[in-house]
């Protein structure tokens, strides 16, 4: 895999400056700036001036410090912010900030006369199943129209409408997390900045804890269904669901332990470890299979690699984790433990046997739906309906492989096979990398747990397309990959200090 260097970063000095964009551009900035300001005062306007100088203001602090706007674009792809804060139509936060980050690109890459970045394997393959995807869902739906025309679905409320197209909704997304992709690439330029993302990613897990943990001490459910009552994040896929929410305590887990793996002060421990437990707690009264099962594969996957962890360290982690089991799972009610247990998809009866027999159908309906169209599927966003009119069920397939196969045909899966691939050989050159790097030691690790986690849960849930994990995998993956290959300018990394990890 041909890798290039680290020329198509930009030296944080260099980035520090507004007037980094250029004299001329920065020039121009400030006198339209002060043009605006100068017309809304005369007008009267005074809210429309305190406005105009907060969009100033951020913009330049974007120009200064993009990795900023990277973790606050971050969060709005994680948490719903308030309509206010959010904006609408065209002015939403993430096209201001996108639009932004992609002006203040292209200015760097055309004084740079770099833009190498596009030549990352991953990121290359990414581009091309988006474009794959566009062409065969253009394809497919030449073959549908005559299947959408007599179509319509009736609601809970007994109304009926047309057919519920996603198409559009789910490229919107698809792009927009390739964008981001771009800009965490481009705009993470040390290891410093590769600590915020982390710790941005963590702080927008913990943001749905008082919420949580209100459900949990209500006790209004046999098991924990996340509704927020604050009104940022209330709308968020994984806050609203109990799968992706499980899955997002398993991330929570994984990034505390890392946290307090690699501190060198052992008094973070008090901090991280009761926050650990609380995400065990709230992972089991998620009443999420899915999210234990994922647990317990990537977990062991990690515990059973030679070298990552010191004996001592997976005597404490085995003995802790049986521990918290043994003194939690007696106090679930006794319809949250059969659910628990109650993993066989082939089992007629017993709690949580409904939720299982439903995949299954729906898994079964999909290879269906894909054997009458192998070469194109039926599109992006289309297998609901489509599947409607076959089977009467408007139920996703819950399984990103399968959504797929059904919805891309044969092109789509191999392509994403083939993304997979490059991405664990570059997991795989970042744990040699950073095995005992002075900043980030064993980030390998991590992101092979983070990336194992992934797959597994991709089994349970269609999260290729409408989640953030794969572009958060593979763009620290790049990143880190690139800080840590050595350059003539470096030195060998010193020996770390004692950590958990060896």
């Amino acid at each position: 895999m041909a890798i290039s260097q680290l020329g198509w970063q930009t030296s944080p000095q260099k980035a520090s400056n507004p007037a980094a964009l250029g004299a001329g551009l920065f020039f121009l900035s400030m006198l339209g700036l002060a043009a605006a300001l100068a017309l809304s005062a005369y007008s009267g306007e005074a809210a429309s001036a305190l406005a105009l100088v907060i969009a100033a203001g951020g913009f330049f602090l974007i120009v200064a410090q993009p990795s900023l706007a990277i973790m606050l674009l971050l969060s709005t792809m994680l948490l719903t912010y308030p309509d206010i804060l959010a904006g609408s139509g065209l002015l939403t936060i993430n096209n201001v900030l996108g639009f932004t980050l992609l002006i203040v690109m292209v200015v760097r890459a055309y004084f740079a006369h770099d833009l190498r970045i596009f030549r990352e394997q991953e990121i290359k393959l990414l581009f091309g199943i988006f474009f794959s995807a566009l062409l065969l869902t253009m394809a497919a739906e030449a073959l549908l129209p005559q299947l959408a025309a007599p179509l319509v679905v009736e609601t809970k409320l007994g109304i009926f409408r047309p057919a519920r197209d996603l198409t559009v909704e789910r490229f919107k997304d698809f792009f927009s997390r390739l964008a981001f992709l771009v800009f965490l690439v481009h705009f993470t330029p040390t290891k410093r900045h590769v600590k915020w993302i982390l710790l941005a990613l963590l702080a927008c897990i913990l943001f749905s804890l008082p919420s949580a943990l209100a459900n949990f001490f209500a006790g209004t459910e046999t098991y924990l269904r996340v509704t927020p009552a604050m009104e940022l994040g209330k709308d968020s896929g994984w806050l609203s669901n109990a799968n992706r929410f499980a899955f997002m305590c398993l991330l929570a887990i994984s990034l505390l332990f890392y946290f307090s793996a690699i501190a060198k002060r052992k008094a973070l421990l008090l901090i991280t470890t009761p926050l650990i437990l609380t995400f065990i707690t709230l992972l089991l009264f998620s009443g999420s299979r899915s999210g234990l099962l994922s647990l317990l594969i990537a977990g062991g996957w990690l515990f059973a690699r030679r070298g990552v962890l010191t004996l001592p360290a997976r005597v404490a982690i085995l003995a802790l984790g049986l521990t918290v089991t043994l003194a939690l799972f007696p106090t679930l009610p006794p319809e949250l433990q059969e659910r628990l247990l109650n993993v066989n998809p082939f089992n007629p009866e017993g709690e949580g046997s409904h939720s299982t027999e439903v995949r299954v159908t729906t898994v079964v309906e999909s290879a269906g739906i894909f054997a009458r169209y192998p070469l194109t599927g039926v599109g992006i966003g289309n297998f609901r309906w489509v599947n409607f009119y076959y089977n009467g069920n408007f139920k996703p397939p819950h399984n990103s492989y399968m959504t797929s196969l059904s919805e891309g045909g044969l092109i789509l899966p191999l392509l994403y096979g083939l993304l997979f691939i490059v991405l664990w050989k570059r997991i795989t050159k970042v744990r040699k990398l950073f095995y005992d790097d002075p900043e980030l030691p064993h980030i390998g690790e991590w992101l092979s747990f983070y990336f194992v986690a992934f797959l597994f849960f991709s089994f349970f849930a269609d999260i290729w397309i409408e989640e953030l994990h794969l572009y958060l995998i593979t763009g620290i993956a790049i990143v880190t990959y690139r800080l840590g290959m050595p350059t003539p300018t470096e030195t060998a990394y010193a020996p770390s200090a004692r950590r958990v990890f060896h």
